[in-house]
């Protein structure tokens, strides 16, 4: 996962973006895994861990590490790549990740999901974040929650973007419009 983000954002010029999904059916889990559909909270430490991990390597080669010295043969300034050392439960790394850095540090991290699990994965990892609120006073309570989450990430939270759905009810008049029954 790693390898691939990185190396598509380095050759389309910084336009990859990773839309960070924890698998909701058996249907879609199997198509990564012949294991059966972990339980949401298995989903979400499963899911944090992978971000941390992919940063982790994202960030083995330095930024000025890429060289290129054709004189010298040098590819890269081997004191500027460091061994990412990940151990999590579920995945665990331990090499460098040799590409160079991109200009924009790591591609862009897109996640929704209004669950206490999606607040947190979103608040430490999300460069934006969907979501799809009923209300102004939810829209407002999703993105507090949000931004406490960046806080206790030690995250600025201003850096997370937050997107909203629209979602329209037609009527003959407003009145009728909320009698409309979910279709």
């Amino acid at each position: 996962m790693a390898r691939q983000l990185k190396t598509l954002d380095i050759i389309s010029g910084g336009r990859v973006g990773w839309n960070a999904v924890t698998t909701g059916t058996k249907e879609v889990a199997y198509n990564f895994s012949d294991q059966p559909l972990p339980d949401t909270t298995t989903r979400y430490e499963m899911a944090f861990e992978m971000m941390e991990a992919v940063q982790t390597l994202w960030g083995t080669f330095g930024e000025n590490a890429y060289i290129t010295d054709k004189t010298s043969g040098q590819f890269a300034d081997m004191s500027q790549i460091k061994p990412a050392g990940y151990q999590g439960k579920y995945y665990q790394v331990k090499g460098a990740l040799p590409i160079p850095a991109t200009p924009q540090g790591q591609p862009p991290i897109f996640q929704a999901g209004p669950s206490v699990e999606g607040i947190k994965l979103g608040g430490r990892f999300a460069s934006g974040v969907y979501a799809n609120p009923f209300s102004i006073e939810e829209a407002t309570a999703y993105r507090t929650a949000l931004k406490q989450s960046a806080i206790a990430h030690g995250r600025n939270p201003d850096e997370i973007h937050m997107f909203s759905g629209f979602m329209f009810t037609i009527g003959d008049t407003f009145a009728k419009s909320g009698d409309v029954p979910p279709q």
